[in-house]
């Protein structure tokens, strides 16, 4: 059950993830996913070209009433991008992960665009943000950035980068 939650934990957060990411970085076996397959709580889907696991509408649902820590859902469009965060979060420590804010707790919070794509708390108890840019993000992204950390008091970020086919 603990594998169970923890996968659609990351799921909330990042909004996909791949077997490899999964397996390797998170610890959860495929046969959990495939599990939450079956269930219907999390769905396959193929997108350009790599497969990759998101959660489904029941499992939305299951997870407002099984996991009530998790307040919005990471709502991101750009594959490369959430494979991205969903690779930085699987780094991360346990502590850190399940004190995971998602980019839309923070656009609800402080009704702004433009912010990290999440933050976890560290040792000391700040808040460390990362966002993820592609190697065309201009200069203006990184200062709507850096804005938004001033004004949500987030002392530090780690910036991850992809590059654009």
């Amino acid at each position: 059950m603990e594998k169970k939650f923890e996968l659609l934990k990351a799921l909330s957060r990042c909004r996909v993830v791949d077997v490899e990411t999964m397996e390797n970085e998170l610890g959860i076996p495929e046969s959990v996913a495939m599990k939450c397959l079956s269930e219907k709580l999390i769905g396959r889907d193929n997108q350009k070209g790599k497969s990759v696991f998101l959660l489904t509408e029941k499992g939305e649902q299951y997870v407002k009433q099984e996991i009530p820590e998790i307040k919005q859902f990471y709502r991101g469009f750009v594959l490369e991008q959430d494979l991205e965060l969903m690779r930085f979060y699987a780094k991360l420590n346990k502590n850190f992960r399940d004190s995971w804010i998602t980019k839309d707790d923070f656009i609800v919070q402080f009704q702004l665009t433009g912010t990290v794509d999440g933050a976890y708390l560290n040792e000391q108890g700040d808040l460390v943000g990362i966002k993820v840019l592609n190697n065309n993000s201009t200069f203006k992204a990184v200062e709507k950035v850096e804005d938004f950390l001033l004004k949500a008091n987030i002392p530090h970020i780690n910036y991850v980068t992809y590059k654009t086919l």
